[in-house]
């Protein structure tokens, strides 16, 4: 198992951030992290990448309780890349042998690790280049390279196609495609935007108001409401539809929309006795 929580709670004052009942992630997978922005979805990243501490409640890494004597040492393991990543000033091969510096690899394997990560960004002709004249997709690509020279266990992406243009985002997803299948490396990435990845992840969590929705189940479906990002969730059931809905927001009678990611629906030959399948 890679992660487990169980009653995580994290404070920032009087209000809370996160309230995480119970959940297990496992080794090698990829997990989209989705909701709102303001659902705690970089603080919950801060807490898996060990650079912040829950409030309340248990965490575990690789089966072992995390606890302040060994947070060095798991801080090794796993990478954490912003959302906004800052480059510092000086060439692009600077910034990425950064992390194998601070862990005192020597200058030949630096050399040839950076490269290797560059490579696997598709910017090894970047490698001379200002670090500080990078596009927005470029500047991600970097950051996602140095990170990905120190050879992570867990790779922990924070918004990685917010602000980038659409070729980038396809390239962000296929490098991050690759080095889980090509190095087993676990990556839990985090979006608002439900889209971002859907045919990347393994699994998607999303999170509300800090509480965590397990994984989604087969035949789930979310909408998300445009206008103030909040999430709603109905189950198949058999050939209709029970959908779950708050009622303080939704009385009786009202009419409301269901949004259905238009690339899930498909034609089928008509047979008997067929969930999910609407004549028309």
């Amino acid at each position: 198992m890679l992660y487990r929580l169980k009653g995580l709670q994290k404070d920032f004052g009087r209000r809370r951030i996160l309230d995480i009942d119970e959940i297990s992630l496992e080794k090698g997978r990829i997990y989209s992290l989705r909701g709102a922005n303001g659902a705690g979805k970089s603080t919950l990243l801060s807490i898996l990448s060990f650079l912040d501490t829950p409030s309340a409640g248990m965490l575990q890494f690789l089966g072992q309780d995390v606890s302040d004597n060994i947070l060095c040492l798991l801080r090794k393991k796993v990478v954490l890349v912003d959302q906004s990543p800052l480059l510092f000033s000086g060439s692009v091969y600077h910034n990425v042998e950064f992390g194998l510096k601070v862990r005192r690899v020597a200058r030949q394997e630096r050399k040839k690790r950076a490269a290797a990560a560059l490579e696997q960004v598709g910017m090894s002709s970047f490698i001379k280049a200002d670090a500080r004249r990078l596009s927005g997709g470029e500047t991600k690509r970097i950051a996602l390279a140095r990170a990905l020279a120190v050879n992570p266990e867990v790779l922990l992406l924070d918004e990685p196609a917010a602000n980038v243009d659409l070729k980038n985002q396809e390239i962000i997803f296929d490098i991050i495609r690759e080095v889980n299948r090509q190095f087993g490396t676990s990556v839990i990435f985090s979006t608002h935007h439900a889209p971002d990845g859907a045919a990347l992840e393994d699994n998607a969590l999303t999170l509300i108001n800090g509480r965590l929705i397990k994984e989604m189940e087969r035949n789930t479906f979310a909408g998300r409401m445009v206008m103030d990002g909040k999430l709603m969730f109905c189950q198949l059931d058999g050939s209709h539809i029970r959908l779950e809905m708050p009622q303080e927001q939704f009385r009786e009678g009202d009419a409301v929309t269901v949004h259905i990611k238009p690339e899930l629906v498909g034609f089928v030959q008509p047979e008997q006795d067929q969930t999910g399948v609407y004549d028309g």
